[in-house]
């Protein structure tokens, strides 16, 4: 706060001002930290939908096994395993 506001205000307000200004500190520093562990949880989430995605991708490219009877009409010849 500006110095020639802070004289032109009452001593009581001052002193309350004063007793103030450290829990708003205080404030801000624990607004800070749960800001840190939203973001952390976020890339937490994040990661862990990422890792999902990339479960499923894989499962959907693995190649399918398949005997060596299929041919050309595998459904005739006994079909896929």
């Amino acid at each position: 706060m500006d110095k020639k506001l802070l004289e032109k205000l009452p001593e009581n307000v001052r002193i309350r001002l004063f007793e103030i200004n450290p829990k708003l500190e205080e404030l801000e520093k624990i607004k800070h930290e749960l800001h840190a562990l939203e973001m952390e949880e976020m890339a937490a989430k994040h990661k862990e939908l990422r890792e999902e995605a990339e479960r499923r991708v894989k499962a959907q490219n693995k190649p399918r096994i398949t005997t060596a009877n299929t041919g050309p009409f595998p459904m005739a010849t006994g079909g896929y395993n």
